[in-house]
């Protein structure tokens, strides 16, 4: 197998990216993954938590650990295995005997160009796609004309991945107990947003009624097909069992924030025989209200139609798009979501 020139790490260019969970260990490679494929052994299943692993090869020469390094273990008489030692995520897979090539998970790849140059029309592509906070697994099928569309998107059976370089995020309170999550692409600034929860509060409910273990990421889902405000909100116990921040779900939660106000998916218990909640928002800031609202007629729409799935496109960043729909930008392609 033929290795990459090599290059100063100025020059470098970086083709493929990704990391684990937590954002300890990422890795970069300068050339595409030479192919992908399944494995359903029971090493590649228990490695995973899954019924398969998926993998990617990359040669060695063009890859190189970014931040961080992962600890190894050698599962087999012929492979070790890469994995992050604070959160456990799966990383990599190296043959003992040929070190030419490492295979790293695909769950944790960032998209990038090389996927269209190496799919054939009517190629079949499955991945995990974040973005606004939540992840999504998208079948992709490349057209004729070089673009991805998906025909099947549910959320992924995992932790959505954190500290990947395109999400960030900041403390909104003086004690950091109340995170908000976005995307690089969009306009929210965290500077704006310091002290916002100190504010008054506007509670708005919405004409939707769920029970206790019903999945509200679809209403997260269906509110990025049209709202570039759309974030994720986390607190801390302590700011939920004081009062300042008390979203529906502590760890993740949808939101809304737009210069210096924001909105966030609260759940209010109803009296009923059998456990069912009203879902509304909290507002705080100056156009908290009118947020509330917003993030309300998203949990509407979705109410109106709980099974609806979206329709997913992914373009390179020269092809032309679909006009009127709006567009999500990542680091190396664009994306809309239809309903």
């Amino acid at each position: 197998m033929a290795r990459a020139k090599s290059k100063s790490a100025k020059s470098r260019k970086k083709n493929v990216s990704g990391g684990c969970l937590c954002g300890a260990v990422r890795y970069e490679a300068t050339v595409a993954p030479a192919g992908a494929a399944y494995c359903h052994c029971r090493m590649c299943q228990r490695s995973v938590g899954n019924v398969f692993g998926t993998f990617a090869g990359v040669p060695t020469g063009s890859f190189r650990f970014a931040r961080g390094r992962p600890k190894r273990y050698q599962s087999s008489p012929v492979a070790r295995r890469g994995f992050c030692a604070r959160c456990g995520s799966p990383l990599t897979c190296e043959g003992l005997d040929h070190a030419e090539t490492i295979m790293v998970t695909i769950g944790s790849l960032d998209i990038t160009p090389a996927w269209f140059g190496q799919m054939r029309p009517g190629g079949r592509l499955v991945v995990p796609l974040r973005w606004r906070g939540q992840t999504q697994s998208v079948a992709l099928v490349l057209g004729e004309d070089g673009i991805l569309r998906s025909d099947t998107v549910f959320l992924c059976g995992f932790v959505p991945m954190t500290g990947q370089d395109w999400e960030r995020s900041a403390a909104i309170d003086s004690h950091d107990l109340v995170r908000l999550y976005w995307d690089a692409d969009q306009d929210i600034s965290p500077a704006q947003l310091s002290g916002v929860l100190d504010r008054p509060k506007t509670r708005i409910d919405s004409g939707v009624t769920v029970g206790p273990t019903e999945s509200l990421d679809p209403i997260w889902l269906r509110a990025t097909a049209t709202d570039p405000a759309v974030c994720r909100i986390s607190a801390e116990p302590a700011a939920v069992t004081s009062g300042l921040c008390t979203p529906v779900v502590k760890s993740r939660t949808l939101a809304l924030a737009e210069g210096d106000s924001i909105a966030y998916l609260a759940a209010q218990r109803l009296q009923t025989p059998e456990p069912s909640f009203r879902m509304g928002a909290i507002g705080h800031g100056p156009d908290g209200a009118s947020l509330a609202m917003r993030l309300c007629r998203h949990v509407d729409a979705w109410g109106a139609d709980r099974t609806a799935k979206p329709a997913i496109t992914i373009y390179p960043r020269s092809a032309p798009r679909t006009a009127g729909t709006r567009v999500i930008t990542r680091e190396h392609c664009e994306m809309t979501v239809v309903y």
